[in-house]
């Protein structure tokens, strides 16, 4: 019986540590109510809200350094065939909306 309880323990531990480290921390100028998706651009198309509508950038999108010098701060399309795809899910639908702000 006490294997069994080591092994329980063992996976309650592991949990906790895996869920809190899903925790996203945002800075104080992006503002939290009614945040859907952010992507900060640090390096990959990743959403840092609670979300995590991650983007999968295609048909040649690359990283650049953004209008401030930051390297892998910003992505280059070339007008072509260039996209960040993001799958469709709930909180992305935008049918009942009236209006959302892209900044």
């Amino acid at each position: 019986m006490m294997p069994y309880f080591k092994k329980l323990l063992f996976f309650a531990i592991l949990i906790l540590f895996t869920l809190s480290g899903n925790t996203q921390t945002l800075p104080p100028n992006v503002p939290s109510n009614g945040l859907i998706a952010w992507y900060p651009f640090n390096g990959n198309a990743n959403d840092e809200s609670t979300f995590n509508n991650d983007g999968v950038p295609s048909g040649g999108v690359a990283l650049t350094t953004d209008r401030f010098g930051n390297s892998n701060s910003a992505y280059y399309f070339d007008g072509v065939d260039d996209f960040i795809e993001v799958d469709t899910t709930n909180n992305l639908l935008f049918n009942n909306s009236t209006s959302f702000t892209i900044n």
